[in-house]
């Protein structure tokens, strides 16, 4: 009998899964303004669609042109929540965001303007504007809220997709009723100081000093090292015409430390002077980035938003006195490269808006930090005004996630999300006993 139920259940459900997969075929064609295909699905969900969405270049003037931004849409459930997730740069394929597995949610994942396939016909830097972007992602949210118009959503992004998260909700703030921004930095400068004071006390001493040994035996040694790293980069067929390959070694130095903190934090790994040149070499180039032309082409549009709008970190180079060459000791320098077309100038006023909104004004947000994440130096901390959190999560990096959090701040996210969204996200016995059924 207990068996029979089960499987009644289960039929029951199918069945409901097979009319739903028909209505949001129909809903879809019913759409305008979009081009789409289905593709395999994934991780449970029963439809998935590729879109392609059209979108002035310019919001304010649509006689400039339009092109079509790049998403993929990921459909479970009419009643579920719609997980609205921003890529900072171009798409990943169809990836499962966590947020939408922790809230078995639809998901609408986007490309960022600008990036991958969502390029117009001719890349005009002005209208890489953060305006710009929130427009897409307003235009986006209104047409496929004809999908989801009852359903609770959720914005979300990591990193510079987090940020994107944060400045639509600045723009737009009653679009979603929550948002999740993982590791997003808010700086406030082309080149924001206080990457300065965490670099200094970031982890222990020991593994501070052993980050900056290395570098400076980097440039004592470049003799030694510089011929092994270009044999690398001519097999690679890269190139250095932005800078020349001595000034681009000098600036991959300096983003060491940084990159260290990003990801790695691991000072044990660092190989030592007796290690050979080309133990080192492999290490740096896989720690680091190489400023090839190469390089500069894959992030000129994050160069160009930072040097415009978003901001950036510098280097600290006056702790290498007499070390370098090519990048200015005598001062810090800069980290961010724009194209040397666009002749980028900075324009702080939306940044430090922005700011001052997420800070005192931006509701209904949850904020997680990695504590050895560089980009945490630009973390927002809510005031107790607004019904917002910031988690900043002990030993942990660019990579930590919900799922690496600490029992009781998660405990805490999860109430947050469930009270905001008027949801229960405990997983329920039925749908334990169907996933089972479906592996």
């Amino acid at each position: 009998m207990y068996k029979f139920i089960i499987l009644c259940i289960a039929f029951s459900i199918f069945l409901n899964t097979r009319i739903a997969a028909i209505k949001i075929d129909e809903s879809i064609r019913e759409l305008s303004e979009i081009t789409y295909h289905e593709i395999p699905s994934s991780h449970g969900y029963d439809k998935t669609f590729e879109i392609y969405i059209k979108q002035p270049i310019n919001h304010c003037d649509t006689t400039e042109g339009f092109f079509y931004q790049r998403l993929f849409l990921s459909h479970i459930d009419f009643n579920k929540p719609v997980v609205f997730a921003f890529d900072g740069y171009n798409a990943k394929g169809n990836r499962l965001f966590e947020l939408s597995k922790l809230l078995k949610a639809n998901q609408i994942y986007v490309e960022h303007r600008c990036f991958g396939k969502s390029i117009p016909d001719s890349l005009i830097f002005k209208y890489l504007n953060l305006k710009q972007v929130a427009e897409d992602l307003h235009h986006i949210r209104t047409v496929l809220g004809k999908l989801y118009n009852n359903n609770k959503w959720v914005s979300t992004g990591i990193s510079k997709g987090g940020q994107t998260a944060l400045y639509y909700r600045y723009f737009y703030p009653n679009d979603v009723d929550a948002t999740v921004a993982y590791v997003a930095p808010l700086p406030k400068a082309s080149e924001d100081n206080r990457i300065y004071d965490f670099l200094d006390t970031v982890g222990i001493e020991k593994s501070r000093s052993r980050v900056e040994d290395f570098q400076k035996l980097l440039l004592k040694k470049r003799e030694l090292f510089m011929p092994v790293l270009k044999d690398y980069y001519n097999e690679k067929g890269s190139s250095f015409t932005y800078m020349n390959f001595e000034k681009a070694f000098e600036y991959s130095v300096m983003e060491f430390e940084i990159a260290f903190w990003q990801w790695d934090g691991k000072f044990k790994k660092i190989p030592d002077e007796k290690s050979s040149p080309q133990k080192i070499i492999e290490y740096f180039r896989k720690e680091t980035c190489s400023f090839s032309d190469e390089h500069m082409q894959k992030y000129a549009q994050l160069y160009y938003q930072a040097a415009t709008e978003m901001g950036y970190y510098g280097y600290e180079t006056t702790k290498f006195p007499d070390l370098l060459e090519e990048v200015s000791s005598d001062k810090n320098s800069k980290a961010v490269f724009p194209p040397q077309e666009t002749h980028a100038s900075f324009n702080g006023a939306l940044a430090n808006k922005v700011n001052n909104w997420a800070e005192n004004k931006g509701e209904k947000i949850l904020y997680i930090y990695g504590e050895n994440d560089p980009w945490s130096a630009y973390a927002v901390s809510p005031s107790s005004n607004t019904e917002s959190l910031s988690f900043v999560i002990a030993e942990k990096n660019h990579s930590v996630r919900i799922s690496s959090m600490p029992k009781d701040d998660r405990k805490v996210l999860v109430s947050s999300l469930e009270k905001w969204l008027d949801i229960d996200i405990k997983e329920s016995f039925v749908r334990n006993i169907i996933l089972k059924l479906y592996k």
